[in-house]
């Protein structure tokens, strides 16, 4: 038994470690936190959308409209990919309150929470393998290895955290029922739940629980009492537990819902299976093509002859895991190893769609694998993880090895001496461009020899620091090479960084859609395409967006479109119906090429079609380019804005921002009908005279149950940390 002081001696060396190792991965990516080095991929949207979030979060607005993406589409697809409810996406908020440049606060949110990722991937091992060397090690795999990279050109760090905090958590409470994991368990759930698509969650935890019962299986009664012991003894807790869980599911549930086919949106960038019924659906032809586990490895290891020429996406360990995975093959097998390895071979299997008819099986089968498609996700968010906890548990069965006579510590030194050996012959064979190797190989050479003759043993303090040198020496070469290889960063690099919240009446040409539109190629009009279609600027060009909107990007030249919407508004005082059934694109695309005073309106209502300005009015519609007597705009947020109008004639305002369901229009307070104008935007009739027109976007219950879940889920939140702060002072108090 350790004393007290004992106790508090080693939680420090703990804490001094784990706190070392993160400065030393800050060291090595201090190009990026710094922004000398440009974000990547991905991680550039995510960037965008989540500054777009906090910007209006800081204006106490919540963003259920994005009028930049592409003239303005409803923004609960971004909000539901990048996880709204995560309390911890307020600490760029709070690094931006005191002074820090946002790109920068950012970067420092993203690394924190990164870390944070890490220290419960680190307690999880500690519980799993009930050693702390061990466990230090596997957290050492995982912190250097190229999941950190990840930060920087993706957006996989968003999923990682709150699985590894929630298997941590479900570890705890199998092992003990307590309050605190029982919260755990459920507030990290509703983070997964609320971030990107969960249905890789649920992948990686059925399989956990499959081969879970097939390893453990007599240990799963008993587990079942436990859980059922606990829940009779805390109904209230369970049962509010639960209920915000299910509540938590209604964005997602209604995001769902509108992807069907008679959706608001579209993702014509995305190969979607119209036989799911959804756009959110992929075939199974484009699965197995596209980039999945195995393309993932066969991609990396053109690097490993030359890691001087790393890139992002690079499936990267720490040499040393190598060393530990051959060391670990005259030790004896266990439980928990061969859990692990089953683990990872069942996962790998389902997600190698070209080589396994494992996937082929569960795409038929089970609907769930007909939404999502980036198969490759899983080598990072799970299997590496895996991967490092079944290394560390081949280096805890290698050291608890107990040489009895000289004649076994021999064979030991002699097996040493064979694996760093051909290690290093390998290495020099394959012309591997890291110096920092050979140093591995040398410094683990000594480490396992003191650790065999027992020297090593006796100071866990010089154990730790060596361990730390031996896995973090290579990463840092590795590092280097990649910062190197990384375009710089240029300030306002990205969309967001230049964007207004206030309201401009003009879009000017660096706008977002604009932006991807001219990252489109352009393509002549096949002749087998449908007549009346002319596909001049191809809609695929477009990942996410209103669906009337890509329409008319896909059906009129994108020079005229481009002229057309940049006004927000214009001013009509004719009509006309336009069906979209055998539609003549290119009368249309005349009218707003010359700016005719005519909108075309999708409703067929006579007092739509029959309200006109009296008297003679002029050949051109009335774009508005700033405030005046007859039109001031006098509120405006991302969801709603109100203008002042004070009109000789009736008009017909079209704003130029997409046409959605969830829009409504009110004249001077009283609901009117709001018109689907020029095919994708939205319009409305404004009689003469003084009044007040005021557009807002979403039903009055999206407001509350978006309030009401911000209450709850940080409710939650908080009191997960209160009950485990009470518990480890009962922990305390009880040593």
């Amino acid at each position: 038994m350790m004393t007290s002081e004992q106790k508090k001696h080693s939680t420090f060396q703990e804490v001094f470690f784990i706190m070392l190792a993160f400065v030393l991965w800050m060291i090595m990516f201090r190009g990026y936190l710094l922004g000398r080095v440009a974000l990547f991929d991905d991680a550039i949207s995510y960037y965008d959308h989540i500054k777009f979030f906090l910007d209006n979060m800081r204006r106490g607005v919540f963003p259920l409209w994005d009028p930049l993406w592409f003239c303005g589409a409803a923004n609960n697809f971004f909000l539901q990919r990048m996880g709204m409810f995560n309390p911890f996406l307020m600490l760029t908020n709070i690094f931006h309150a005191v002074g820090i440049p946002y790109t920068t606060a950012y970067l420092l949110y993203l690394v924190s929470y990164y870390f944070l990722g890490c220290l419960g991937f680190y307690v999880l091992a500690k519980r799993v393998l009930n050693e702390q060397l061990c466990a230090y090690a596997a957290f050492l795999l995982l912190l250097f290895s190229a999941l950190g990279t990840r930060l920087f050109d993706s957006y996989l760090i968003l999923m990682f955290t709150p699985i590894a905090w929630f298997f941590y958590f479900l570890v705890d409470f199998s092992s003990q029922p307590r309050r605190h994991s029982f919260v755990g368990i459920v507030f990290t759930l509703v983070i997964i739940g609320t971030t990107y698509i969960p249905f890789y969650f649920l992948l990686v935890l059925a399989s956990f629980l499959f081969f879970y019962a097939v390893v453990y299986g007599n240990t799963v009664p008993e587990l079942l009492r436990r859980y059922a012991r606990f829940a009779i003894q805390n109904k209230i807790l369970v049962v509010l537990c639960i209920v915000i869980l299910l509540a938590s599911m209604i964005p997602g549930v209604l995001f769902f819902k509108g992807s069907g086919g008679k959706g608001e949106f579209v993702m014509p960038a995305r190969n979607t299976d119209q036989a799911v019924g959804s756009v959110l659906g992929v075939q199974r032809q484009d699965s197995t093509n596209s980039w999945s586990i195995l393309e993932e490895i066969f991609f990396a290891r053109y690097f490993y002859t030359d890691m001087t020429q790393i890139k992002f996406a690079v499936l990267y360990v720490p040499f040393w895991a190598g060393i530990i995975f051959f060391l670990g093959f005259l030790t004896r097998a266990n439980k928990r190893v061969m859990f692990l390895f089953l683990w990872a071979v069942g996962l790998f299997l389902l997600c190698v769609p070209a080589a396994s008819p494992v996937y082929g099986f569960f795409y038929k089968h089970v609907v769930l694998f007909k939404y999502f498609r980036n198969l490759h996700f899983l080598l990072w968010v799970a299997l590496l993880p895996i991967l490092c906890l079944f290394i560390a548990g081949q280096l805890k069965s290698f050291l608890s090895w107990q040489a009895r006579s000289w004649s076994q510590k021999w064979a030991g030194f002699f097996y040493l001496s064979l694996v760093h050996g051909g290690l290093g012959w390998f290495i020099h064979w394959s012309q591997f461009s890291l110096v920092s190797s050979y140093f591995v190989l040398i410094l683990s050479y000594a480490f396992f020899l003191t650790w065999l003759f027992g020297s090593l043993r006796k100071s866990a303090g010089t154990t730790l620091a060596l361990l730390l040198v031996i896995i973090a020496i290579e990463p840092f070469e590795v590092y280097t090479w990649l910062s190197q290889n990384t375009k710089r960063y240029v300030p306002y690099a990205y969309s967001y960084d230049y964007t207004d919240l206030e309201f401009q009446y003009t879009r000017f040409d660096n706008d977002i859609d604009l932006a991807h539109f001219d990252d489109a190629p352009k393509e002549p009009p096949h002749p087998d395409q449908i007549p009346g279609k002319r596909f001049v600027q191809p809609g695929a060009s477009i990942y996410y967006a209103s669906k009337w909107y890509t329409y008319l990007a896909g059906n009129i030249d994108y020079d005229i479109l481009r002229k057309y919407r940049k006004h927000r508004f214009i001013l009509y005082d004719e009509v006309e119906h336009l069906a979209e059934d055998g539609m003549n694109f290119l009368t249309f695309e005349t009218s707003l090429a010359e700016n005719r005073n005519k909108a075309f309106v999708s409703s067929d209502d006579p007092e739509v079609l029959a309200a006109q300005s009296q008297g003679r009015h002029s050949y051109y519609a009335q774009p508005l380019e700033g405030d005046s007597d007859s039109f001031r705009v006098v509120r405006y947020n991302v969801n709603q804005i109100k203008v002042k109008t004070d009109f000789t004639q009736p008009k017909f305002l079209v704003y130029n921002d997409s046409y959605h369901t969830q829009w409504r229009v009110r004249i001077d307070g009283r609901p009117v009908k709001l018109v689907r104008a020029n095919i994708a935007f939205k319009g409305v009739w404004v009689p003469a005279g003084r009044h007040t027109v005021e557009f807002a976007f979403g039903a009055w219950h999206l407001w509350w149950i978006y309030r009401i879940l911000f209450i709850l889920i940080y409710g939650l939140f908080v009191v997960l940390l209160i009950a485990w702060w009470r518990q480890s002072r009962r922990d305390e108090a009880g040593s």
